[in-house]
């Protein structure tokens, strides 16, 4: 076999080779930034969607009714860190609404609703929700100059001093909790 012979044999050398493999490891890395980005960009829309859905629905509907309370229902168990009872005419007929929101130790988050001697109508706002899991009450009540009203007879000073009420909804997205608050003032008191 003659040298000659050996240089014109078809075929790619070592750095031929080297070079390919190099623009393949290349557009690889570069396909695989671009996926990386996609699916970081997929997670943070999904988790935004979870607090529209979990968070923000909730509380934009507890805001547009409790704004509006005309009077705390104290009968048992009346208002409590994980439940409040409010009367309001929110649709504006001049008949008053019942409005229960409330936290379940379950992980719901319900509203019920009820106008003069309807049947009481049960909303699920979310079944993500943790505030009683993780010790986080939903509504924190606060009088006229500020200061929480807590103690032992929580549902009588709510009926009586109430002036605004903070409240903050947590749920889990994944094993992570998302948390909002918002503080509503009661302008019809």
């Amino acid at each position: 076999m003659s040298v000659d012979r050996l240089r014109n044999d078809e075929g790619f050398t070592l750095v031929e080779l080297v070079i390919v493999l190099g623009l393949m490891l290349f557009v690889i890395s570069a396909a695989w930034n671009v996926y990386s980005l996609a699916a970081q960009g997929s997670e943070l829309s999904n988790r935004r969607a979870f607090e529209a859905r979990e968070i923000g629905a909730p509380l934009d509907a507890f805001e547009r009714i409790l704004s509006q309370c005309q009077d705390f229902v104290t009968t048992e168990p009346g208002s409590t860190p994980y439940r409040v009872h409010v009367r309001a005419d929110v649709d504006d007929d001049q008949l008053s609404e019942d409005y229960i929101f409330e936290a379940t130790a379950g992980g719901d988050l319900v509203m019920q609703s009820r106008e003069g001697a309807t049947v009481l109508r049960t909303s699920l706002w979310s079944d993500h929700n943790v505030n009683v899991q993780e010790n986080t009450p939903l509504f924190r009540y606060f009088d006229s100059s500020g200061d929480e009203i807590t103690g032992l007879n929580l549902n009588e000073n709510v009926w009586t001093y109430a002036y605004s009420i903070e409240i903050t909804i947590v749920a889990n997205h994944g094993d992570e909790p998302v948390r909002s608050t918002r503080r509503v003032l009661l302008r019809n008191r």
